[in-house]
């Protein structure tokens, strides 16, 4: 789980350094704010890739992905 955390820290760091390099985007805690309710909801599209899932449910025999 370390390496996944340490993984995903690293990979949001890097992109949020793309969009602001293309874009210049600065979305500021009040546009978060204002959308935070959306999260987990239609509007937004969580994902966890079957590996992920069945990885983060050891030792456990089934997983988010069903299998």
């Amino acid at each position: 789980m370390e390496n996944y955390a340490a993984y995903m820290a690293y990979t949001d760091a890097e992109v949020g350094r793309l969009i602001e390099s293309l874009l210049g985007i600065q979305l500021g805690l009040e546009s978060t704010l204002k959308r935070i309710d959306e999260i987990g909801g239609p509007k937004s599209e969580p994902h966890v890739p079957a590996g992920w899932a069945q990885a983060m449910c050891t030792p456990f025999q089934w997983s988010k992905a069903g299998g």
